[in-house]
C-alpha cells in the first residue's frame, strides 16, 4: 500500500517555472491557477500526468519562489538599514558641529553684555571709593 514514489514515476514533470534572476516583487509571481494553466499551455508536460501531483509540484515551486523573493527583499531592507545606520553618525557629527558653532555665536553678544556690565560695576565701585568728604578748607 505505502509504495515509495520516485521522480521517474511521473514522466516529463520538468516544469517551465524558473527562479527569477532579476529582482522582482513578490506580487509578480503567478498564482497557482495561472501557473498551472501556463504550464499546461506552454510546458512540456505529459497529458497523462496526475493533475493533483502537477498542482502540488507547481504549488511547492511557487512557494519556494515566494520564499526566495521574501529573503531577497529582507536582505535588501537590512542592507538599506545598515547603510542608514552607518551614515547616521556622520550626520549627527555634522549637526553637533553646527550646533556648537551656533551656541558660540549666540554666546558672543551675551559675553559682550556681561563684560560691559562688569565694567560698569567696576566703575561704580571705584567711583564709590573716591573720597567726597568735604575738605576742611571749604568752610562749611
Amino acid at each position: 500500500m505505502n509504495e515509495k514514489r520516485n521522480k521517474s514515476d511521473e514522466p516529463n514533470l520538468s516544469l517551465s517555472l524558473k527562479t527569477p534572476i532579476e529582482y522582482e516583487s513578490i506580487n509578480n509571481i503567478p498564482t497557482l491557477e495561472e501557473a498551472v494553466n501556463l504550464e499546461l499551455k506552454n510546458g512540456q508536460v505529459d497529458p497523462n500526468v496526475n493533475m493533483k501531483k502537477l498542482r502540488r509540484t507547481i504549488s511547492n515551486r511557487l512557494s519556494a519562489q515566494r520564499t526566495r523573493m521574501r529573503k531577497i527583499e529582507y536582505t535588501d531592507r537590512l542592507k538599506r538599514e545598515a547603510k542608514n545606520l552607518e551614515e547616521e553618525p556622520v550626520v549627527e557629527i555634522v549637526q553637533n558641529e553646527e550646533l556648537k558653532a551656533e551656541l558660540k555665536r549666540l554666546k558672543e553678544p551675551t559675553k559682550a553684555l556681561e563684560d560691559e556690565e562688569y565694567m560698569d560695576m567696576d566703575q561704580y565701585l571705584n567711583f564709590d571709593n573716591m573720597n567726597f568728604s568735604p575738605s576742611k578748607n571749604d568752610g562749611i
